[in-house]
């Protein structure tokens, strides 16, 4: 790179109105890289509760190919629907869909 002396007075002002461009595109960048990483958490988190639902849902219809510990003991299976009420529940408190 040439010493900012050697810069005709035309060429540094292009040269610094384009790097206001470019680092208005950086930041903007930055930000939307951001918010697609903060949305794939999101998405990777509602995931893997789709997930357990999904398996707890196979379990209480005998569709998972593993035998539930639930399904040995009756009062265990009595733990494991109060415990999944609460989880289930939780959420659409938290949305103001239920009160608190």
């Amino acid at each position: 790179m040439p010493p900012t002396a050697a810069l005709s007075v035309e060429l540094r002002t292009a040269a610094e109105a384009e790097r206001a461009i470019v680092a208005d595109r950086v930041a903007e960048l930055r930000a939307q890289a951001q918010r697609l990483h903060d949305l794939a958490d999101a998405a990777d988190a509602d995931l893997a509760s789709s997930l357990r639902l999904l398996h707890q849902l196979d379990e209480m219809l005998g569709l998972s190919p593993q035998m539930s510990i639930a399904d040995v003991d009756e009062e265990l299976r009595g733990q494991r629907l109060r415990y999944d009420q609460k989880l289930w529940m939780r959420p659409m408190k938290k949305a103001a869909y239920l009160p608190g």
